[in-house]
């Protein structure tokens, strides 16, 4: 064995970045690996002689065996549709195709609040992996990740004034009541793509615990610094929550999009426990449902909007009116529900928007049910077309808006002559649009897909 002593100049095309000096020994390894991340690149094969290792503020590179800073490994487990995730480490190859390649052929996207990582389309706008991020993931398959990296120095998260997606520093469960001991602008706190809550100011807990490899919706009243507590004992691998899963209607889909309504106690006279309460599209989707567990209780409903990547509809288009239906299990019938909202809470007006927080005073029963949307025969074709396609059945002097999935307006006209257009968006990019039409406060949303030759 040797030690070797030597300076290093690093260059990034002709700037010069750093310089240091280390001391290296030579050894021979036993394995090999390459990592590759945003600060440094390092390969190693197997018996190769460890020639040098260079260390500086954020780089340690080595060639050989011995990389004692990526000996930890996180592995989180993913099932198929939505799943919020995170990591508590910073992982060694933070490049996200590198880092999902094992597994890229089930990863439909990785997006968090500003960007997306969507591999069939070519598209990253996320950049690299940053563990002080919360993500949202949606898979075709269940499958599991192993990640290698290192930990960090603190365990420290800004939280910003509003919504934020977090992720869990901790790599154990974490009481989700901490958030508030630490933080009293913590407003409340939910699941991705489920149903728990933590909402201190309205005693509602369905939420208990913050689950390493999980991330979270969190609204804060001001920003302000949660730190995660350090435990030493843990599980590495962690698997999505199976609470809220009996449903009454089959057809919903959970995705990360959600209005939160709640049910005050003793808002409907006659209810019992196990009976249902569900959430309504125009179209007569169930979007959201609750199965009431106690009369003396708040329930949470959690209204689920549209999944963008999907070429049908699966929840709540943004402004679209709730409907609410009441499953009575005595005797198993539906019965169409009024509902009377609070006009202490921000969202009272009864339509689906995105981190929606309502909650409903009183439901009145009668015979007004899923109300019949004027647009109900609208129909577009063909679906999927090239680029030109017809809308049929329009109202006369209703408006039509054309978005992509990312919000901007692709076409908007308005006074249309009504029956039957032809729409050319030859020449716009493949990809899922929404087509609003809209006349004198009623609106009907589909979507297209367009594949272009």
């Amino acid at each position: 064995m040797k030690t070797i002593q030597k300076s290093v100049v690093l260059l990034l095309g002709c700037m010069l970045v750093v310089s240091f000096t280390a001391k290296a020994q030579q050894l021979i390894s036993t394995g090999g690996g390459y990592f590759a991340g945003s600060q440094a690149q390092i390969s190693f094969s197997v018996g190769e002689t460890e020639i040098e290792t260079f260390a500086g503020n954020q780089n340690r590179l080595t060639q050989g065996f011995q990389q004692p800073g990526f000996t930890i490994a996180q592995t989180l487990q993913v099932e198929a549709g939505w799943n919020g995730i995170s990591t508590w480490l910073i992982p060694a190859n933070d490049d996200l195709q590198g880092m999902f390649q094992s597994v890229i052929n089930d990863l439909i996207i990785l997006k968090n609040m500003t960007g997306v990582f969507w591999p069939s389309q070519n598209i990253n706008t996320l950049g690299n992996w940053n563990y002080k991020n919360g993500y949202l993931l949606k898979s075709d398959a269940d499958f599991q990740l192993t990640i290698q990296g290192y930990l960090p120095n603190g365990l420290s998260l800004y939280c910003p004034q509003g919504w934020s997606l977090i992720p869990v520093l901790s790599r154990n469960d974490v009481p989700v009541s901490l958030f508030g001991q630490q933080n009293t602008d913590v407003k409340l706190i939910k699941e991705v793509a489920g149903c728990g809550v933590y909402w201190p100011s309205q005693n509602i807990a369905t939420l208990e615990k913050l689950e390493p490899g999980k991330s979270y919706f969190l609204l804060m009243e001001t920003a302000g610094t949660f730190t995660f507590p350090i435990i030493q004992k843990y599980s590495k691998v962690y698997g999505k929550s199976t609470q809220n899963k009996v449903q009454h209607w089959s057809n919903q889909s959970s995705t990360p999009v959600s209005h939160i309504v709640v049910i005050n106690s003793q808002v409907l006279p006659g209810i019992s426990v196990d009976d249902f309460i569900g959430i309504f599209t125009s179209d007569n989707l169930c979007a959201g449902q609750t199965r009431m567990t106690g009369w003396d209780e708040k329930q949470v409903l959690m209204a689920f909007g549209d999944d963008e990547t999907t070429h049908e509809r699966d929840g709540f288009f943004a402004g679209e009116t709730m409907t609410f239906i009441w499953f009575k299990a005595s005797d198993a019938k539906e019965v169409a529900l009024t509902p009377v909202f609070d006009e202490e809470f921000p969202d009272y007006q009864g339509k689906f928007i995105q981190n929606g927080i309502s909650c409903i005073k009183e439901f009145k029963t009668g015979s007004t049910g899923i109300v019949s949307n004027p647009f109900q025969e609208v129909s577009i074709y063909p679906n999927p077309c090239d680029g030109v396609f017809y809308i049929s059945h329009i109202p006369e002097n209703a408006s039509v808006r054309i978005t992509d999935v990312a919000g901007q307006m692709v076409l908007s006209q308005n006074n249309y002559p009504g029956d039957k257009v032809m729409v050319d968006l030859s020449g716009k990019p493949s990809g899922i649009y929404l087509v609003k039409i809209e006349q004198e406060g009623m609106a009907v949303t589909r979507k297209i897909v367009m594949n272009q030759k």
